[in-house]
């Protein structure tokens, strides 16, 4: 049982590096690990996606035959890849592999020993709840039982008596293809779905730094990642948070690459693809997408024209329409009106929307989270990144300025989304503000953590 769920699980990320490495057309040691750190990401939330529409078609119990058309498919990409040995179209300067200094025994003995405190953390936190978080049991697990269990009444799952049930299905799809391939519910699929995203998530931060600037910039990045506590708990807790949190970096790493390949066309594919499936993890993917999509045309417009954002746009689509339209399948025909928002018109909610006092109770738990963010007992994550920056200074390279308006205007427009929908919640809105607002931070840690370290000066720069 443990190898077919391992098997399944493997396919899943094999398929998605495969297709990766083919879109990308990518080579190099550095190349191969940043493919395989976004096809871990890509290949369990496209197979979920297929999962679903193969279950919702066709039925659950045809599970058999799916799994036949993934290994023919993987089988067909790896004699694709072996045939064509495709080059990528344009190797410039700044991502030519430069020479540079080799990591001593002091780089190499920091990342082991951090990998080894944060794997106790995280299979301490794992052990002590199996079946996950609150958020877990109650809401992706038990839609992920749903499906494996309910055979023709699998939908059941989206019942109205449960607690958000118009979520979107990423995470309970990649969960409930294991369990159909494995034919059992073992508490070790979500936990390794979990254990997948969480080390996909840190590994694509230093593997895309090591591709864009240099091993020991991607090094700081793993080591400051792995410094924040709340990024391995919510992991372990199988939370959603963190899968969206990888594919919202996912988006941002893309795009920078985007930029400086010079308009490469498998990039933005892949970007519009990390950017729809953020919005099939969580509803919150939903505004982190209409960010991607404003910042990215305001980027564009600015440094380059809006001819280029039109041609951006059209690739950027390419990836984005399928899982958009799986999505809008699963919203219309399954999904009920989310419960945070039935019955709450606008008679309802504007007073809420101007009253001053939520303003304030929202900026204070955002102050404080944020302050506390990564917190080890002696200093926050946030004020040693920024202290970080003010030591080394800043060094922007002007291919990564449309990136960087980006990520600015991604982070400024989601962050004020989620205080409109905190501000607008309803009358116990402080409990919801309470539980919410360090996992929200979450959703765009990895990414400000990458955009950062991409724009300071490396080690070997300052020697």
């Amino acid at each position: 049982m443990i190898a077919i769920l391992a098997a399944a699980l493997l396919l899943a990320v094999a398929l998605g590096t495969v297709t990766t490495r083919l879109i990308m057309r990518d080579t190099g040691p550095r190349a191969l690990a940043l493919a395989v750190a976004l096809g871990a990401g890509f290949g369990l939330g496209i197979t979920a996606c297929v999962f679903f529409v193969w279950i919702a078609l066709i039925g659950p119990r045809a599970s058999v035959w799916l799994l036949a058309a993934e290994v023919f498919v993987l089988a067909g990409l790896v004699l694709t890849w072996r045939q064509t040995r495709v080059v990528r179209e344009i190797q410039p300067a700044s991502l030519a592999c430069v020479e540079r200094p080799p990591l001593g025994w002091g780089w190499r003995l920091a990342l082991a020993a951090s990998v080894a405190a944060s794997a106790v953390l995280f299979l301490a936190r794992m052990v002590s709840a199996p079946h996950g978080g609150w958020d877990a049991w109650m809401t992706w697990n038990r839609a992920a039982r749903f499906i494996f269990r309910g055979d023709s009444h699998w939908s059941d799952a989206f019942s109205p008596i449960f607690r958000h049930p118009d979520y979107p299905l990423l995470v309970p799809g990649a969960v409930a293809r294991a369990w159909a391939y494995a034919g059992t519910d073992s508490v070790l699929a979500p936990a390794a779905v979990a254990a997948i995203f969480t080390c996909a998530t840190i590994a694509l931060a230093g593997a895309a730094l090591a591709r864009l600037r240099s091993d020991r910039q991607g090094l700081l990045a793993l080591l400051l990642l792995l410094a924040t506590p709340s990024l391995l708990t919510y992991g372990a807790s199988q939370y959603a948070d963190i899968p969206l949190a990888f594919f919202v970096l996912a988006a941002i790493v893309l795009l920078c690459l985007h930029d400086r390949v010079q308009e490469h066309r498998g990039t933005m594919i892949l970007a519009g693809g990390a950017a729809a499936l953020a919005a099939w993890t969580k509803n919150e993917g939903m505004l982190i997408l209409a960010a991607i999509v404003v910042a990215r045309g305001v980027a564009v417009c600015i440094h380059h024209g809006w001819r280029r954002y039109v041609r951006e746009l059209r690739w950027f689509t390419i990836g984005l329409v399928p899982v958009l339209v799986v999505l809008a399948y699963f919203k219309l025909h399954f999904a009920p009106v989310n419960d945070l928002v039935a019955g709450q018109g606008l008679a309802e909610t504007l007073p809420r929307l101007m009253e001053a006092g939520r303003y304030v109770a929202v900026a204070k738990v955002f102050k404080l989270e944020v302050s506390q963010l990564g917190y080890n007992g002696l200093l926050g994550a946030v004020p040693l990144l920024v202290g970080y920056l003010l030591c080394v200074g800043v060094r922007v390279d002007p291919t990564d300025r449309p990136a960087l308006v980006t990520v600015a205007g991604v982070l400024a427009l989601t962050l004020a989304g989620y205080v409109i929908v905190l501000v607008a919640a309803p009358a116990d809105f402080l409990r919801l503000l309470n539980r919410s607002v360090d996992r929200l931070l979450l959703h765009v840690w990895p990414a400000t953590v990458f955009t950062c370290f991409l724009v300071a000066r490396a080690p070997e720069d300052i020697e």
